[in-house]
């Protein structure tokens, strides 16, 4: 059976049945499969494990004032399952019966268990580490998007601080001085209003706000190139 999915509230939005190659079309119904000759020279397969499982964290690590898109992993994720870290509730974004989107609250520096509760009392746990923001190594090139997967602007962190900004396909611009990063936050204010201003959530994620011409006044997610 493929993966199941559902989105905020956990409304279900599809169920994909591959042993009968049906979608999600309409709600058109997938034609009887012609039933298989016995063979005895094969033995059966086990069915698939029904146990819930945590298999990985990404990224695994954030920032002590929370706020990371982090994606959990594993297996038979059940609608009204629950995500904490070190017992503090975190809110989903997406779920799935394969994969979870949260954002972690703040917390204490340090690792915690990060746990997974069906609404059946089953868990599955995996660890995730705090650490200060201005700890992460945040110099390189970022990408940032307002939603969905367009990029608005991008922006180059050099000798930890903010050095350029380049709007879609606008030329660069060139911040003089540079805004300093200071504990994994930066912000500058320039001609006409332009401003913006972002905090680290993890190694390579960062959100903010900007209000600069061509870019628009959005609030925004970036990622660092690695």
């Amino acid at each position: 059976m493929a993966a199941r999915r559902w989105v905020i509230g956990f409304t279900p939005v599809c169920l994909v049945v591959a042993a009968l190659g049906a979608g999600c079309h309409g709600g058109s119904q997938p034609s009887a499969p012609t039933p298989a000759r016995p063979d005895t020279d094969v033995q059966d397969e086990p069915p698939p494990s029904t146990s819930l499982a945590l298999t990985g964290l990404s990224p695994d690590a954030g920032s002590t004032d929370g706020g990371a898109q982090v994606l959990l992993s594993g297996s038979n994720f059940a609608p009204g399952a629950r995500v904490t870290f070190d017992g503090l509730t975190a809110p989903l974004v997406y779920g799935g019966s394969q994969f979870m989107i949260t954002h972690p609250p703040a917390h204490a520096a340090g690792s915690v268990d990060v746990v997974v509760t069906n609404p059946d009392g089953s868990t599955a746990k995996r660890v995730f580490s705090y650490a200060s923001p201005g700890s992460f190594d945040f110099n390189g090139d970022w990408d940032a998007v307002e939603s969905g997967e367009e990029i608005v602007f991008r922006f180059t962190i050099r000798d930890n601080a903010l050095a350029s900004l380049t709007c879609r396909t606008a030329a660069p611009i060139a911040l003089t001085p540079a805004p300093v990063v200071t504990n994994g936050g930066f912000s500058f204010s320039g001609a006409n209003g332009a401003r913006m201003s972002g905090r680290l959530v993890a190694p390579s994620q960062a959100i903010g706000e900007i209000n600069v011409p061509v870019c628009g006044a959005i609030s925004w997610y970036a990622e660092r190139h690695q």
